[in-house]
């Protein structure tokens, strides 16, 4: 989760407002465990994250480059 946390702060960081920091902050905290069940709907989530910025984050999909055998030989 750390992965698409950390790329989700990155593309997003400079619109979020302190109290978006400060929210993003305590999610980071979170078990990662935790976080990808909420994310993935296998777990509810807590009233203290139900709010747009979880929502956010939940809907996010990161545009990770992938590694495949053609990129190598490159």
């Amino acid at each position: 989760m750390d992965l698409v946390l950390g790329q989700f702060a990155e593309d997003n960081i400079a619109g979020l407002s302190d109290e978006q920091l400060d929210e993003l902050e305590i999610i980071m905290a979170g078990e990662d465990n935790d976080l990808v069940q909420m994310v993935t709907g296998a777990q509810p989530v807590p009233e203290k994250f139900q709010t747009p910025l979880f929502e956010k984050i939940a809907s996010y999909r990161p545009d990770f480059d992938l590694v495949t055998a053609e990129t190598l030989k490159a």
